[in-house]
């Protein structure tokens, strides 16, 4: 592993360095690899930045406080998991399975949310701002006084959602309701 990989795990838990490490070279397919899986870890408090957890399952995985900022969470199994004030700024999350995940206060300024399965999501006070939430499913999420300010959300499917108090300027937003 290089100096550069090292350094991003600082302060990681021990076996959380050789979890990425054979989840990176899965994701290369090469010999050795294993897709992560951290499902009911507790990773609270870690730095995660930049780090690619594509197609990683982090079923009910505690990220409360986490820094994950440009980490690539493609396709990750988040469902039901843990993200109270962690920071997503400019984390790649698309297409990644989040119902019923916990978000309040988390900062996803920036971030990919195209195609999400939010719902059920608790997102109240978190940072959307410039978020790109293109086809995101966000049924029955709870996103009181979010700031989506200048978010995308066009094709999305808010049915229930709870948006009291949020903040919408700028916000480009078209429902879709076939989800």
């Amino acid at each position: 592993m290089d100096e550069e990989f090292d350094m991003i795990l600082l302060g990681a838990k021990p076996d959380l360095k050789k979890v990425i490490g054979l989840h990176a070279l899965w994701l290369e397919g090469k010999d050795g690899g294993k897709r992560a899986n951290l499902s009911h870890a507790d990773l609270s408090g870690c730095n995660l930045d930049n780090v690619d957890l594509s197609y990683a399952d982090l079923f009910d995985v505690k990220l409360i406080s986490a820094s994950l900022r440009g980490a690539i969470l493609y396709k990750a199994d988040l469902s039901n998991s843990h993200l109270n004030g962690a920071d997503l700024s400019n984390a790649n999350l698309s297409k990644a399975d989040m119902h019923e995940c916990l978000m309040a206060g988390a900062k996803l300024a920036e971030a990919d949310l195209s195609y999400a399965h939010m719902a059920s999501a608790i997102l109240n006070d978190a940072n959307l701002q410039l978020a790109t939430m293109r086809g995101a499913c966000l049924f029955r999420a709870e996103m009181k006084r979010c700031d989506l300010t200048n978010a995308f959300m066009e094709d999305v499917n808010i049915t229930d959602a709870d948006m009291t108090d949020a903040v919408l300027k700028g916000t480009i937003y078209e429902e879709n309701e076939d989800d």
